[in-house]
């Protein structure tokens, strides 16, 4: 697998739907925010990490650092779906800055192993453009890193949002993404950067893992990860 170094990015984003429970994560969160995995959690040479809609305001607990990232819960009041949910983690526009960005952590260093090699979600980005927004350019860039300072370029997800509409979204395709690292390593880092070009965020039309019941645009009910290991050396 061909990986490429990460650019640097910009960022702005949209409009809130009317009946909704809004929270928004605000950063930095605390260092020991993030997934420390235990030897009773690795079945053979496999550690399979799962966050289910419902644990997406830190993903399972593997946040690990935060800028201008919120979280959205919406429930349907009525219809076919009326009680059910759905889950999206966005590029928050009450930051008017033009930046945002999530990093993930997962810690195998007290499980006797260590990663070798990673299946993780393509970029599961969704993005609706706004007949008042501003924005030229839309830029998400998927990346992972074992150190947290060193970033490789695992995906990038460039919509055309001068070809959008409100009622037509741009997804991103739903593939898994296998790394495998030249050598192992005890820390895995996961970070979604996002950047827009030409005016702010707008509301939440920017956003990551949208799970729940809406067939055209949502993604399985969780964000699925999975290591391959190998006891520590």
């Amino acid at each position: 697998m061909k990986h490429r170094k990460a650019p640097h990015i910009f960022s702005r984003g949209w409009a809130l739907p009317a009946a909704c429970a809004l929270t928004f994560l605000t950063g930095p969160l605390t260092s020991d925010a993030q997934v420390a995995v235990k030897k009773e959690d690795i079945k053979g040479t496999t550690y399979a990490f799962q966050a289910p809609g419902a644990q997406l305001e830190n993903v399972g607990g593997a946040v690990d650092r935060n800028e201008n990232i919120g979280f959205q819960e919406w429930t349907f009041p009525d219809g076919e779906h009326k009680g059910s949910s759905i889950y999206y983690l966005y590029a928050d526009s009450r930051s008017k800055g033009d930046k945002a960005s999530l990093v993930l952590k997962w810690d195998f260093s007290k499980s006797g192993h260590q990663v070798t090699e990673v299946e993780i979600p393509q970029n599961r980005l969704y993005y609706q453009y706004e007949p008042s927004s501003t924005v030229e350019e839309a830029l998400a860039v998927i990346s992972y890193s074992v150190d947290g300072k060193e970033w490789t370029e695992l995906d990038q997800f460039n919509p055309d949002v001068t070809t959008l509409t409100a009622e037509v979204p741009v997804k991103a395709q739903n593939n898994p993404l296998y790394v495998a690292l030249d050598k192992p390593t005890s820390v895995f880092y996961y970070r979604v950067e996002f950047q827009v070009k030409g005016g702010p965020f707008f509301g939440q039309a920017f956003q990551w893992e949208r799970m729940g019941l809406e067939p055209a645009i949502m993604r399985p009910d969780h964000f699925a990860v999975n290591f391959t290991v190998a006891p520590a050396r």
